[in-house]
């Protein structure tokens, strides 16, 4: 799942994607529903779940910025 140049990834680097479940620290699981990548320096990003908006870290996730290719 990418947005703008944007990646999420597990604590594994696997790539999270819309429609994927995912453990917050409590042990619950979530659906991921979408996501909102950092806006600025500094900031973490949020992902939208079934139980709402929630700090990435929440799941134990994180957003990666991938490089466009130029051709």
């Amino acid at each position: 799942m990418s947005k703008k140049n944007w990646v999420l990834l597990d604590k594994s680097d696997n790539e999270v994607r819309v429609g994927d479940t995912v453990t917050d620290f409590r042990g619950d699981e979530v659906e991921v529903k979408s996501f909102d990548p950092p806006h600025k320096w500094g900031s973490v990003g949020r992902v939208v779940t079934t139980h709402g908006l929630r700090y990435a870290a929440v799941y134990d996730l994180r957003y990666k910025f991938v490089e466009e290719e130029v051709n």
